[in-house]
Formats: structure tokens, C-alpha cells, sequence
């Protein structure tokens, strides 16, 4: 089926406007459900310049440099669809790879994390040499953390496999034997008339 697109926004101001910039995204993409086989956007006016952004879809900054009392952005054009029988299919990823390889002012490592790197690469490297030789199974801790989770009451402690089970009930045994050592000392510190 081809279609044709008219569209116009109107702009009109109380006072003029002396500057302005505006991204326009009034561009369909060709694919596999349709074939833009016309277009045209028109800002008397105004300075329109043509950019991709990550999704590659078609956009425009519209630049008003001079002073304007409207503004009237028109688009028209031709788009022929297709017939998919309703299976649109798979669409693009949602940000291409290469984007989160590029550097930005945000992406720039600062010393302080340079520092930080170098001070945890012994540690990363001994979490790394352990992955995979885990006495106990992941997939049983994340279930155990969901069902205590899901519980009314949640313990305040809870020992993570036989291992963390052994060292707690050690520490229990440490802690009973020095109060027991030290009963005595412990309990005659009241005031004498309590």
C-alpha cells in the first residue's frame, strides 16, 4: 500500500523569537515492513541540518537565527508499506556495540580510578581464579536468598553453606567459653546494694 504524507506544526509567537534550536524527528526509516520512497521536510526560515542518531533513524536540528513571529515545519512524502501478515520480526539492538566503546568527557578514567584499579588487581585476579571452584551451588544461594526474603520474619545472620554453618557455630563455641572463663568477673560488677 503506498502512502502519502502531509503534516504540518505551526508556530506562532506573541513576540518574535530571536533564537532557537529544536531536534525534529520527523523522519520515517526504511525496513523490512516499509520503503520511504519520498520525503521531504521544509522550515521556511530556519536553518535545517541533517544527522543519524544511534538507532540510525533519519533527524534534523532546526536553527532560527534570525527573528521570526512563526514558524511553520512541513513534511510530505511517499512511504510504501508491506504486507507481513503481522510479523513485524526482529528489530535492531537497541544501541549499537560500538557506542559504548566510544570515549566521552564521562568516560575519561580519572587518576583516583587508575589508583583504585591498580590496588584491586591482585583481588579481581584471586575472585577470578575461584570462579567455577565454589564448594557451593549459585543457583541454591540465590534460591535460599528468595525464600528468606519471601519469609515474615528474616534471620538477622545467615550462614551461607556448611562451611559459613561451621565457622559460626565455632564462633558461638569462642564466645561461650569466654563468658564461661570469665563468669565470675563478669557477674560481680553490679553495685553492692542491687
Amino acid at each position: 500500500m503506498l502512502i502519502r504524507v502531509e503534516h504540518t506544526t505551526a508556530y506562532t509567537y506573541s513576540e518574535p523569537l530571536m533564537a532557537s534550536t529544536q531536534y525534529l524527528r520527523k523522519t520515517p526509516v526504511s525496513s523490512r515492513t516499509q520503503s520511504v520512497e519520498a520525503w521531504k521536510l521544509t522550515c521556511p526560515g530556519a536553518t535545517l541540518t541533517e544527522w543519524h542518531d544511534q538507532y540510525g533513524n533519519c533527524c534534523h536540528t532546526l536553527t532560527v537565527a534570525e527573528p521570526v513571529t512563526e514558524l511553520e515545519i512541513r513534511v510530505s512524502g511517499l512511504v510504501r508499506t508491506r504486507d507481513t501478515a503481522g510479523v513485524v520480526g526482529v528489530g535492531q539492538r537497541e544501541l549499537p556495540l560500538g557506542i559504548y566503546l566510544r570515549e566521552t568527557p564521562y568516560t575519561i578514567c580519572s587518576q583516583s580510578i587508575q589508583d583504585y584499579a591498580e590496588r584491586t588487581e591482585q583481588t579481581v585476579a584471586g575472585w577470578k581464579s575461584m570462579n567455577g571452584l565454589q564448594s557451593g551451588d549459585p543457583a541454591k544461594l540465590a534460591g535460599a536468598l528468595v525464600q528468606l526474603a519471601s519469609q515474615d520474619e528474616r534471620p538477622l545472620r545467615f550462614a551461607a553453606g556448611a562451611d559459613a554453618v561451621g565457622a559460626l557455630e565455632q564462633k558461638a563455641r569462642d564466645l561461650l567459653a569466654q563468658a564461661s572463663a570469665y563468669r565470675e568477673l563478669s557477674s560481680s560488677l553490679a553495685h553492692d546494694d542491687a
